[in-house]
């Protein structure tokens, strides 16, 4: 081919690419819904609706709320089916490694809940441990703040799986927690507490007996009316008692290494914000506490309390699962790593 026929296929290229591209309407090429998000105009030059409004629409038509039902309605379901009306309701489980937030994540988001009130901030988890051990007794219990936030929980929660083991929650009695905490884990007052707990009540069944003499639709009326300020009153000496917020920030670390110096652990995870040593006359957990060692069993357990609740579950992730690293000379000290390795719960 010649050099002057290459240069006209050349301008007869350009030419009927030219011609071709003005009459393609680029709009009608973009998909369906890209012309509906952008708000591509195919049917009429007038509209006046700006891409960025009729993203706002969707966005809104989305996030639309449905209407909730009245907290106190939660009550009136299967009223009868429950023999014990209390604040704390009992999970059997055989997995020791769940933690508040995973009891919180069951509960819908606030737009797709049934009721008006939500628990998610109105409950404290507690494993249920006995012996010298701690060991975990295969149950959690779940202490709200009143039997109206437990009612709720447990039917925002029905049918929901954790863990892959469908979540069934009974009310427990306040009698339970006579049984609930090992004596390692008992407060200094711990004694005057469990008597403001058998005080309050006693008061709550006088005041029973003496409602129950009245007619059945004031005794009904009763019931609604004051059944949450009542169980509201022995929240603060459960949680006291059961030292929830000491034990969200402590870890049960099982398989430690023997010989290992707490100074040094501390020195070493100094990013973990851990809690400082014991001081006279102050009620602070030191860092580092022994639970139960022995070395013919090949058993160590300790307890590591944190400053945050954030900085416990953080070292749970680091270390759960994990081979501890030798931080001593194991020649000058003896220090002995387990060959399991390191099995951190929340305590």
């Amino acid at each position: 081919m010649s050099k002057t026929s290459a240069n006209t296929a050349k301008k007869l290229m350009n030419l009927l690419y030219k011609e071709t591209a003005t009459n393609v309407q680029t709009s009608h090429t973009l998909p369906q819904i890209t012309r509906q998000l952008y708000n591509e105009n195919t049917t009429s030059t007038n509209e006046t609706n700006s891409p960025i409004d009729s993203s706002m629409d969707i966005l809104h038509n989305y996030q639309t709320t449905k209407r909730k039902l009245p907290a106190m309605e939660a009550l009136k379901v299967n009223h009868d089916v429950i023999p014990i009306k209390s604040n704390i309701l009992s999970f059997k489980c055989i997995n020791s490694f769940l933690t508040k937030h995973d009891f919180q994540n069951l509960l819908p988001q606030d737009r797709n809940s049934t009721y008006s009130v939500t628990p998610r901030d109105n409950f404290e988890v507690v494993k249920k441990r006995s012996g010298h051990l701690l060991n975990f007794q295969n149950e959690y219990l779940l202490i709200f703040h009143n039997h109206l936030n437990a009612k709720i929980y447990q039917l925002e929660t029905q049918d929901k799986l954790i863990n892959g083991i469908q979540l069934k929650l009974e009310f427990e009695p306040i009698d339970i927690i006579d049984n609930l905490i090992p004596q390692k884990l008992q407060t200094a007052n711990h004694q005057s507490l469990i008597s403001q707990l058998n005080a309050l009540k006693h008061h709550h069944q006088s005041a029973a007996g003496s409602s129950s003499s009245s007619s059945a639709a004031a005794a009904a009326a009763t019931t609604t009316t004051t059944l949450s300020p009542t169980y509201d009153e022995n929240y603060p000496i459960l949680t006291h008692l059961l030292d929830t917020p000491n034990r969200n920030k402590s870890v049960l670390v099982h398989n430690w290494p023997f010989g290992l110096k707490p100074k040094l652990v501390v020195d070493s995870l100094w990013n973990y914000n851990l809690a400082l040593e014991k001081k006279e006359n102050s009620d602070d957990n030191p860092a580092i506490e022994s639970i139960y060692s022995n070395v013919m069993q090949d058993i160590n357990i300790i307890k590591m309390n944190f400053n945050k609740e954030a900085d416990a579950l953080r070292f749970i992730r680091n270390f759960h699962g994990t081979k501890w690293l030798k931080l001593q000379n194991f020649r000058k000290v003896g220090e002995k790593v387990s060959y399991l390795p390191l099995l951190c719960e929340t305590l």
